[in-house]
């Protein structure tokens, strides 16, 4: 039996790793141009996995809010607990919430709720990556830019054509229409290259990250991905959550911190080196808590 399950763990954790390793890796021996392939991930992959995945099992209503629920008492939480730690230590940083609050939902998550529990747990993953991304281009936004004018920055949010794929897959879902293959089939193909791609960017990009103020670093990182974690526990225990949903939300909740973070703290000047380095570090980190949880998950079911 224990065997079989770390067998099963080996297998949900060496493919994602794997290609984030290649991705690494090619970056180090060769420098590329990735806007042309994050286009690609951003306008058509994710869009059609998300419409396609969102179609493959039906959505109960009750799971879709309890999981857009988990997004802001997860998020809320690791932001109060960043409050308090840079309140008691006096550290000026309004990007370390950046890290702290919002996990990487997607390049991350996605894959491993694909090999951990099959197409139910992907299609899941996905609402909580459409919620955590209107949090984070509201919230986000809002927080990185000093509390400034953020209505231009907030709107980018509706042009990302992921959030209407998942609408759309969601209200096809309801309704009980079942498209064709002729239609859905090439959608489903189209969104086969998304989780590669976003493993691999992931894994180039980290080529350009460089530490800084290691501690701070190493306190970001464990709040994300520690008390993510325990705020998920306590979130599935208060709300009585069982099965997939309730191992989706433990799982991508101790994820690593988002790749966007980073992007909106450069781009609104909030700590961006620091913020860069949450993200390079729980990234890391995650190489051995992920497996971990994996266990601990796979013990409860």
């Amino acid at each position: 039996m224990r065997a079989e399950i770390i067998i099963r763990l080996l297998n949900v954790v060496i493919p994602v790793f794997a290609v984030i390793g290649v991705g690494f890796t090619f970056g180090r021996l060769k420098k590329i141009d990735m806007r042309t392939i994050t286009d690609i991930v951003i306008y058509i992959g994710s869009p059609c996995l998300a419409f396609s995945s969102l179609l493959s099992k039906r959505v109960i209503p009750k799971d879709l809010v309890m999981l857009a629920v988990s997004v802001f008492f997860i998020s809320l939480g690791c932001g109060g607990s960043a409050w308090l730690f840079l309140r008691l230590s006096k550290i000026k940083a309004r990007g370390f919430y950046l890290p702290v609050m919002f996990m990487n939902s997607g390049n991350m998550a996605l894959p491993l709720c694909l090999l951990a529990f099959g197409e139910e747990g992907l299609s899941k993953a996905i609402l909580f990556f459409v919620t955590n991304t209107f949090l984070i281009y509201l919230l986000g936004v809002y927080i990185a830019s000093g509390e400034g004018n953020v209505l231009g920055d907030v709107k980018e949010v509706f042009k990302l054509p992921l959030i209407y794929a998942a609408v759309a897959g969601v209200v096809i879902n309801l309704s009980g229409v079942h498209l064709p293959q002729m239609v859905l089939k090439p959608i489903e193909l189209l969104g086969s290259i998304a989780i590669p791609l976003v493993l691999f960017t992931l894994g180039y990009n980290l080529n350009n990250t460089r530490l800084k103020s290691l501690p701070l670093t190493m306190v970001g990182s464990f709040l994300r991905i520690g008390l993510g974690l325990l705020l998920a526990i306590i979130f599935v225990s208060i709300t009585g959550l069982q099965g997939t949903t309730r191992d989706v939300i433990l799982l991508v909740s101790a994820m690593p911190s988002a790749v966007t973070s980073f992007i909106l703290a450069a781009k609104f000047e909030a700590d961006p080196e620091l913020v860069a380095s949450i993200v390079f570090m729980s990234t890391v980190i995650s190489l051995i808590t992920t497996p971990l949880i994996l266990l601990f998950i796979i013990g409860i079911q």
